[in-house]
């Protein structure tokens, strides 16, 4: 899988930047690799940190609301459902996380790189 990965890449490469003619060397297509894999691994950082961020802000929301007992009703369960949207959220991107590191380390992105989001 690796070897088709950094193939897919060589030919990306070589289309847009070389010669048809010039092979792209195995340490550019690495590095390709890694770029790639850095983007998405960022990306999931990214949405589970922005689920966090949510979810922490709904949840104020629903303690403010507590304890001024206002919104009453209909108003305050729709806050209470926000809540649990964003545990959801929160819990599908802290599981997306792994899976996806999971996934580079197979295809055989270099560890220097996923020693980055390995401790998240």
């Amino acid at each position: 899988m690796r070897r088709a990965l950094l193939a897919v890449l060589a030919a990306i490469a070589a289309a847009g930047a070389a010669p048809a003619a010039e092979p792209v060397p195995a340490a550019q297509q690495e590095a390709l690799l890694d770029e790639a894999w850095a983007a998405r691994l960022s990306g999931a950082a990214t949405r589970r940190d922005a689920a966090l961020s949510r979810l922490r802000s709904d949840e104020l929301a629903l303690r403010v609301a507590r304890h001024r007992n206002y919104p009453r009703g209909e108003a305050r369960r729709a806050v209470q459902r926000d809540v649990e949207a964003a545990r959801e959220r929160l819990a599908s991107a802290e599981q997306a996380l792994p899976e996806l590191l999971e996934e580079a380390r197979r295809v055989g992105v270099s560890s220097a790189l996923l020693r980055e989001y390995e401790g998240e």
